[in-house]
């Protein structure tokens, strides 16, 4: 008679060897590809804030009551691919009005919309005072959009003259 305790080991130690490729393997196409991709994320969020600017010194960065918000924005060269702008607008109670606007609208920045190397001058209706502006800029990577949550960019909106 043969001993099948030895042949029953022999399964044993086979199967959890193949259970231990096989669970290495799929956390292998799942996890490196998560990591990959917040890693290129996160890059690109350090960079972002260099790509947008708040342009302060041509008097056209102002608020008034007639017009509302008047922001001059200036896309720097830096090669980063900028989908939209999350424009939030700070009264001086500290309500805020936000808006996400798509670097594409036409109808906001003019024909191509706002390119790298490109300034405009973006207009929001507002009934109250705007004291503050923050801009976060959110960054295409691949098909998906990441709001580079901590790249802020922000100014003190004087009135307009």
């Amino acid at each position: 008679m043969m001993n099948k305790k030895g042949v029953s080991a022999i399964v044993a130690t086979s199967l959890i060897l193949l259970i231990t490729v096989a669970a290495v393997t799929v956390l292998w196409g799942v996890v490196i590809p998560l990591v990959r991709d917040n890693l290129n994320s996160a890059q690109a969020c350090i960079n972002a804030p260099n790509a947008i600017e708040i342009v302060m010194d041509t008097g056209k960065t102002c608020y008034s009551s007639v017009d509302g918000l008047k922001l001059q924005i200036r896309r720097t060269t830096n090669d980063i691919n900028i989908s939209k702008l999350n424009i939030m607008a700070i009264n001086g109670d500290g309500n805020s009005e936000n808006k996400v606007v798509d670097l594409t609208d036409e109808a906001l920045f003019g024909s191509g919309g706002l390119n790298p190397g490109d300034t405009h001058v973006y207009t929001q209706l507002s009934d109250t005072r705007i004291v503050t502006v923050e801009i976060t800029p959110v960054v295409r990577i691949g098909a998906t959009d990441n709001e580079c949550g901590d790249a802020i960019v922000r100014a003190q909106i004087p009135e307009c003259a």
